[in-house]
């Protein structure tokens, strides 16, 4: 381990290793393998043979909760100072380090944990008395729990006691637009923009872009993603974020060499991959497109976007090789819990994997459903495939994945 004069939480680098290195075999990614092909491509993404066992690691493709303040970096240089509250991306594990695939540096183990876990150890802060600040924290990891209601409730509290910082405003920005409420989201990512550090600022410029995203407003998204990227250019978060954006323009070359890009830095990123995936079905290439949102659901099987992705295609993919209406079902089904039922796009999805599996009646109440929970675009969509259901017959995509996904 290399040295830092008497600064020891200067030290970066556990013993016998590098930054994680990558490399990414597209030429095979982007003909139509099946998925066997590209997740066992996927195993060999850690690249070099010191990362080998870091990239088997189960937190390895997990985000995790900075509980204990403390430096991230490489070697002796000092990438930033993660707070408690902070949510990091795994990128490799190496005994007492984890590397930050976002800051692309190492931080102490002890000074992070799952969310769940962080959730009951901040908790017990709170209750022992504590300043305002540490609600934030608390808000934050009961976020990454999924648990966005009682995070907002948390802010409020954080609120009352007196918190105005531009790190309330950020981490309550985002539970807002998870709960898809995007023009409060916007709101608040825009008072951290105007007042946040530059690491808070580039974080509200990319949430901001998600936001706008989901407004249907992919211009403006590009902007603020392509701001983002500026402050950032290797952080595969803000790439696959702007990747987004250019796909929600039709610009799908420029997505897929965003998405791309994201997974040469960090293989194991499974929204990348996923949105990989979209952009093969926008092509046509079913297996392909399956090989890629397979390998996202392996890595992260909970995370309702990919899920969806994944059920949407299982339900309505042209081809009868690649197609499962059950799975899809099973797919769709939590995809919708993990969001209490409030996303209309992935009703519309279990409406589909409904149809495909051949329970129309289901079929027809969950596109109904969906109507009063969907945007207008695509609420005349699902009007489209519910008189299909009706009629007792499944829904077939022509050639492309909806962009308005």
């Amino acid at each position: 381990m290399s040295g830092c004069g008497n600064c020891p939480e200067k030290v970066f680098r556990p013993a016998g290793t590098k930054e994680p290195s990558a490399w990414w075999l597209y030429a095979v990614a982007r003909g139509a393998f099946v998925a066997m092909v590209i997740w066992t491509l996927l195993g060999r993404l850690g690249g070099a043979a010191d990362a080998d066992e870091a990239t088997t690691n189960a937190l390895v493709g997990r985000r995790v909760v900075v509980v204990e303040a403390a430096p991230v970096g490489v070697d002796d240089r000092i990438v930033r100072q993660a707070q408690v509250g902070d949510v990091l991306l795994v990128g490799a594990v190496r005994p007492g380090w984890v590397y930050s695939a976002t800051d692309r540096g190492w931080i102490r183990a002890r000074a992070v944990r799952l969310p769940q876990d962080a959730v009951a150890l901040l908790r017990a802060r709170v209750d022992g008395g504590a300043e305002g600040l540490l609600y934030v924290a608390l808000g934050a990891a009961l976020a990454e729990t999924g648990d966005h209601e009682a995070a907002l409730e948390v802010f409020r509290i954080a609120e009352r006691a007196g918190v105005s910082e531009p790190v309330l405003w950020l981490r309550r920005g985002v539970s807002r637009l998870k709960l898809r409420r995007f023009g409060a989201a916007v709101g608040d990512f825009s008072k951290v923009i105007e007042n946040g550090t530059e690491q808070l600022a580039a974080e509200a410029l990319n949430d901001r872009s998600v936001a706008f995203a989901g407004l249907g407003r992919f211009r403006d998204a590009l902007r603020d993603a392509e701001k983002a990227v500026s402050l950032q250019p290797e952080n595969p978060v803000f790439l696959n974020t702007r990747g987004v954006a250019h796909r929600g323009l039709g610009q799908l070359d420029a997505a897929a060499a965003d998405f791309d890009r994201a997974l040469e830095i960090y293989p194991r990123y499974a929204k990348a991959l996923a949105n990989r995936g979209t952009i093969a079905a926008r092509r046509g290439r079913w297996a392909a497109a399956a090989g890629f949102l397979e390998a996202a659901w392996q890595i992260d099987p909970r995370d309702p976007f990919i899920l969806n992705e994944l059920a949407w295609l299982l339900a309505t993919c042209p081809s009868d090789v690649v197609r499962s209406g059950d799975r899809a079902v099973e797919l769709a089904e939590a995809a919708c819990e993990l969001t209490g039922r409030r996303n209309g796009n992935y009703l519309d999805t279990l409406a589909a994997a409904l149809a495909e599996a051949g329970r129309f009646a289901a079929a027809v109440r969950t596109a109904r459903e969906a109507m009063g929970k969907a945007g207008p675009a695509v609420r005349a969509e699902i009007r489209e495939r519910l008189k299909l259901y009706e009629a007792k017959k499944p829904f077939r995509q022509p050639t492309v994945v909806r962009s308005t996904r």
